[in-house]
């Protein structure tokens, strides 16, 4: 007789391996501003360097000492950029001094005043051939003209 293996049996369970369980490890101490280097080659174990001056740095102290005027310094060296929601830039038409709150706008406007100038210059051109003599230029030349006699 075969034995079936869906049966419940407790020689047939799996195991699960127990694998110790590793501790997080300590964190050291980096401020946001910092980038800290361990194991670098040279005399110091431990090196800060700042990110927004690149002062090197070799101890804690020295980093907390460097964080109260480093960032000082900062905010002092980039003002903040005061924006005014309310305020709205305003897009100019050339031509005719509409003002638009949207540049896209504008250019669809401005494609009007285009539109419009090339159908006047147009009408103009057609004006001009209508204008126009209907004497061919060689006419008026001595050489085709009749011998009046004498």
């Amino acid at each position: 007789m075969s034995k079936n293996p869906f049966v419940n049996c407790k020689s047939r369970k799996r195991r699960k391996i127990r694998v110790p369980t590793i501790k997080p490890k300590e964190k050291l101490f980096c401020p946001r501003t910092m980038v800290r280097y361990d194991k670098t080659p040279g005399d110091y174990p431990t090196k800060w360097v700042c990110k927004m001056c690149l002062k090197c740095v070799l101890s804690e102290a020295a980093v907390t000492n460097h964080l109260t005027t480093c960032s000082g310094q900062s905010n002092r060296a980039i003002p903040p950029k005061q924006t005014k929601k309310n305020e709205e830039t305003h897009y100019i038409c050339q031509y005719c001094d509409k003002k638009f709150s949207r540049r896209v706008t504008l250019k669809k406007h401005l494609e009007q005043h285009e539109k419009s100038s090339s159908s006047l210059d147009s009408e103009l051109s057609d004006n001009e051939v209508e204008d126009a003599p209907l004497i061919p230029e060689h006419a008026n030349d001595d050489s085709h003209k009749p011998e009046e006699d004498q």
